[in-house]
């Protein structure tokens, strides 16, 4: 069964597209994505994100750029949607999902690079100018690998006793 990946990303599909096509393809489809831009409403792109129960969520790390089809500009950046999901997933109102950052060098520089309590919200980062372009499938395969250890821990949590060395093998 295929990946569902949720990727949110403000720019416009046919700039992003390729991207997340590289990624399809270097999967054998085994993952794919649904992308979406953000909305204006911040509550309403959390409840949508919950309602497509992804195996994954990428995010962009800046959501308030460009306006979305419907002419909107989100008020708010991928760190603060992260967050939110993130507290939500820990109080078990959502399933608990890697959450990934795509972004451009620049914005990363800009913004990501300088805040380290961001650095925590995200199991992994990718610099879609540089890493998605060269190394689709090392990133096709992190990808797959983040989402098989969630299901893993979760799994593993549902049950009596966990044994944290059980999980890894050991």
């Amino acid at each position: 069964m295929p990946i569902k990946c949720f990727y949110l990303d403000d720019e416009a599909a046919p700039t992003v597209e390729p991207f997340w096509k590289l990624i399809e393809q270097a999967a054998n489809r085994q993952i794919q994505f649904d992308y979406q831009q953000p909305l204006k409403d911040f509550g309403e792109q959390v409840a949508i994100i919950k309602k497509a129960q992804p195996d994954i969520l990428i995010l962009d790390l800046r959501l308030n750029e460009n306006p979305n089809g419907h002419g909107e500009i989100a008020d708010y950046r991928g760190f603060a949607l992260a967050q939110e999901l993130r507290t939500r997933m820990t109080e078990r109102k959502m399933p608990s999902v890697p959450i990934v950052l795509w972004s451009m060098v620049s914005k990363l520089k800009q913004s990501y690079d300088k805040d380290d309590t961001a650095h925590r919200l995200f199991d992994r980062v990718y610099v879609k100018d540089q890493e998605i372009i060269s190394q689709p499938h090392q990133v096709a395969l992190e990808l797959q690998s983040l989402v098989k250890g969630y299901q893993l821990i979760a799994a593993e949590r549902n049950k009596a006793t966990v044994r944290f060395h059980q999980m890894l093998g050991l």
